[in-house]
């Protein structure tokens, strides 16, 4: 399913909590090309320190390469948030 709706970035929204635990959602920026912050189930909101761009490059209309950058930012935020 999430495959099939590379053309609308936004669709992967209902489907980020099985992709990523505690996360419920990702805030794009208003022409939804770049994810800017990640939010948890509980509706805290942490803003990526590296957004990613949805559409760059290669990452247009793939959304397994611009999800696995999403992640890598997540980790990176994260451990920086957190001093590890």
């Amino acid at each position: 399913m999430i495959l099939s709706q590379t053309k609308d970035p936004t669709a992967v929204q209902p489907h980020m909590g099985k992709c990523f635990e505690g996360i419920n959602a990702v805030r794009f920026n208003d022409l939804n090309e770049i994810i800017e912050a990640m939010i948890s189930i509980e509706g805290e909101v942490v803003d990526l320190f590296a957004p990613v761009n949805v559409v760059a490059g290669d990452k247009k209309g793939n959304v397994e390469k611009w999800l696995c950058e999403v992640e890598q930012s997540m980790i990176a935020c994260l451990t920086k948030i957190t001093g590890q």
